[in-house]
């Protein structure tokens, strides 16, 4: 019985050394997402598809919130961190300090980034969607950070939305919070350029079913070698 015993711990502690030892053989890795369409949504549903402007704000009484699309079927492993990086463009007739959520979009992509006209009950849909729902973050920025990239960290809420839709896309919205009534906004990247919006993540590659083959083989072996 002693020996029986002996044996099952020595096979459990290879089993536990094999898996820190492929733990240590895959790091984790830096990946970097353009986005492949970006826009903004005005609260009477108006969206011009393939403009590019990201104005997020309030101009001639009405709302704009912008959108970020990305292409996430090929990340790699799951991710367990993600950044966004954006250059901010314009800080429109603001105060000291300017705030920003940023949200998770549920609205189909082919809707988001399709065009609708003013008065359009898909687009006012869209709208919506893009300013309420699961916070991945906040931002504030200042008139001082014009023409720079900006990082914010999102949280673990984005992280795992960007990891269930891999095979697809991935899309989140920035809405402005601290109007003061008139026209004002903020807006990051400029109308025509793809200089704004990366989102980076740190991914861990998932065990092969191969590496998971030699673990099981490596422990078994050394269990069997010291019975």
């Amino acid at each position: 019985m002693t020996i029986h015993n002996r044996s099952i711990r020595r096979r459990i502690l290879s089993l536990l050394i094999a898996g820190v030892l492929l733990s240590f053989a895959m790091p984790a890795f830096s990946i970097s997402l353009t986005p492949i369409d970006r826009g903004w949504f005005r609260a009477d549903g108006l969206h011009t598809a393939n403009q590019n402007n990201t104005f997020t704000g309030t101009f001639g009484g009405q709302g704009y919130r912008s959108f970020y699309a990305f292409d996430v079927d090929n990340i790699g492993g799951n991710w367990n961190q993600a950044t966004i990086n954006i250059d901010l463009d314009l800080y429109f007739n603001g105060d000291a300090t300017e705030s920003f959520e940023i949200f998770a979009v549920f609205s189909p992509a082919a809707s988001v980034t399709a065009g609708h006209l003013a008065g359009s009950a898909a687009g006012q849909a869209i709208y919506n969607d893009l300013g309420t729902g699961v916070s991945y973050g906040t931002g504030t920025v200042t008139a001082a950070s014009v023409g720079s990239t900006l990082s914010f960290v999102l949280n673990a809420a984005a992280v795992a939305d960007i990891n269930a839709a891999r095979g697809g896309q991935w899309i989140f919205s920035i809405v402005h919070t601290s109007g003061n009534g008139g026209n004002q906004g903020i807006r990051f990247g400029t109308n025509g350029a793809w200089d704004a919006g990366t989102t980076s993540g740190a991914s861990i590659p998932e065990p092969t079913q191969t590496a998971l083959l030699a673990i099981a083989l490596l422990a078994l072996g050394r269990g069997r070698r010291r019975a």
